[in-house]
């Protein structure tokens, strides 16, 4: 089991004062975000649907109808902590399923397979992880990149690395000599998956998060080939021991299988 690390802690308070304002007077339990940032920091806030605190402090007005437009929940927070021991704190959060999972793992280097804006690499590097995260869209990694350079201490963003590749193009075993874990969420690529069985180090594990028939069918997306449930991933990552899988709605409304398998 690895040591879960409490240096990038999850809140739900914003602070939407100017940098140096904030610096000179922290708020505890809570993350800077100037007002005039949001619009182009989505990426660090919660998930469509999300409360958040906007602590009652300069910018706090300004900061309401980006937080609309983002499909959040703001509302504004008049019992505030100041000072206290300085604390690395995010509004983003992970994969759930890598959330839940990551406790149960043995802390090695990790391969993220379609990483988007990178919050699961960042998260996997904040809890001592060395990651390969890749994505086809270079502007997906330019976000990552970001994501790093606010979230991880130097150390950790030197034992993360952004690949921009696309998997048709290249073949996973190419990537990455055996890792310790594998992960692939809301997307879906058959041959990698094929070829994860002997891609993971003995004993590593991959973790799969893909949209089903059943999503589509409500949300019209994604089209059917890029869809999947837990029967066809379980044959398509075969031999491996699938030691989890579900099918369910999630929290954001989308209808989704997920696997944790060993090698």
């Amino acid at each position: 089991r690895t040591k879960i690390a409490t240096m990038l802690i999850h809140v739900d308070l914003l602070d939407p004062r100017p940098e140096a304002v904030a610096a000179a007077c922290p708020l505890a339990a809570s993350v800077n975000i100037p007002a005039d940032q949001l619009p182009m920091r989505r990426y660090e806030l919660p998930r469509r649907g999300e409360a958040v605190k906007i602590a009652a402090l300069e910018g706090a007005d300004a900061a309401m109808e980006p937080l609309r437009d983002a499909d959040l929940v703001p509302m504004i927070e008049h019992d505030l902590v100041f000072g206290g021991p300085a604390q690395r704190a995010r509004l983003w959060e992970p994969s759930s399923f890598l959330e839940e999972t990551l406790p149960h793992l043995t802390t090695g280097t990790a391969l993220d397979l379609g990483c988007g804006a990178g919050r699961d690499s960042v998260f996997l590097a904040a809890h001592g992880w060395t990651v390969q995260a890749v994505d086809r869209l270079p502007d997906a990694l330019e976000i990552g990149r970001g994501l790093a350079a606010r979230y991880l201490e130097r150390g950790e963003i030197d034992n993360l690395v952004w690949l921009n590749l696309d998997l048709d193009a290249r073949p996973v075993a190419d990537i990455h000599p055996q890792p310790d874990l594998a992960i692939m969420f809301r997307f879906l690529h058959h041959p990698t998956l094929a070829a994860l069985p002997s891609l993971l180090a003995p004993g590593g594990s991959v973790l799969l998060e893909v949209f089903t028939l059943e999503n589509a069918a409500r949300h019209g997306k994604p089209r059917p080939s890029r869809c999947a449930g837990v029967r066809e991933l379980t044959q398509l990552i075969a031999p491996l021991k699938v030691l989890q899988a579900d099918e369910n709605w999630r929290r954001d409304g989308r209808h989704t299988a997920r696997i944790w398998a060993r090698r």
